[in-house]
């Protein structure tokens, strides 16, 4: 027994260096451009793709989404609340078509809707983003402008198909994740826009500039550092994550509660 324990153990070690090279590592530093020109870091992130399995944490908000496509659903998980939630791919469409009609529904009722012209043509423009696209082929720049606000990527050639493909599959539905979590935030939509783009061309984001055409001319930028293949420290945190997943000590409970929950944890 104790000899089938150590070529388990061996076998095990002797592959990590393997499946590291399988796996992609992007880290993330999101900053806000400030009124006197200077960039605040405001968040940043680290995704781990491994074994068809895409995990993105959020250090700030000690958020942990793990994006199982195979089983056709998100994982959400805040470990300081101890809290989980599992959430469909079926249930993110109807969330999703749920905000979707009722928008709708207020954008047709003026009384219904307080704010500015303005504000309503902007959510008119989130639900049927229309952008003119141009592709620099030498830079790699794709640039995303409409009336409302524009994208400029950088972007770099990546010689993985599959995992291009895998990240982007992986955004579109944190995209769609992110609006049903925060139904205060920006639709899905021009951020699809966006990794439609990216498919198009092949082609991962180096940074991402979102530029917001009102008063406030609020720029944000996203930049992401890609890397093939997974450290051991990776390895060891993506075991951590599938234990914490399935601990009993973390509650199981539905969207609704733990969208609940955190709106209370983030108002305190």
């Amino acid at each position: 027994m104790k000899l089938r324990v150590l070529l388990n153990v061996l076998l095990i070690l002797n592959c990590l260096p393997f499946c590291a090279a399988q796996g992609l590592r992007i880290s993330t530093q999101v900053f806000a451009k400030q009124a006197t020109g200077k960039d605040q870091n405001i968040g940043s992130s680290l995704t781990l793709c491994h074994s068809g399995r895409i995990y993105d944490y959020v250090a700030a908000a000690d958020e942990l989404v793990i994006y199982d496509p195979a089983g056709k659903r998100c994982i959400v998980l805040n470990p300081e609340r101890k809290l989980s939630t599992t959430v469909s791919f079926d249930e993110i469409r109807h969330q999703m078509e749920h905000r979707v009609r009722r928008t709708k529904e207020l954008l047709e009722d003026p009384q219904l809707v307080s704010g500015r012209e303005a504000d309503r043509e902007l959510l008119r423009f989130q639900l049927q983003p229309e952008f003119r696209e141009q592709y620099d082929a030498a830079s790699g720049m794709v640039t995303l402008s409409a009336s409302h606000f524009s994208y400029r990527v950088h972007t770099r050639d990546w010689k993985n198909a599959e995992q291009v493909e895998e990240y982007l599959a992986y955004r579109d539905w944190a995209a769609q994740l992110n609006s049903v979590l925060h139904p205060g935030s920006l639709f899905p939509e021009p951020r699809m826009v966006v990794n439609a783009a990216l498919r198009r061309h092949a082609r991962v984001p180096v940074s991402v500039e979102r530029q917001q055409h009102d008063p406030s001319g609020r720029l944000l930028r996203a930049e992401h550092q890609f890397t093939m293949g997974l450290t051991p420290e990776d390895q060891v945190l993506i075991g951590r994550w599938e234990e914490l997943s399935q601990s009993p000590g973390i509650q199981q409970v539905p969207l609704l509660r733990y969208q609940q929950s955190i709106l209370v944890s983030r108002t305190r």
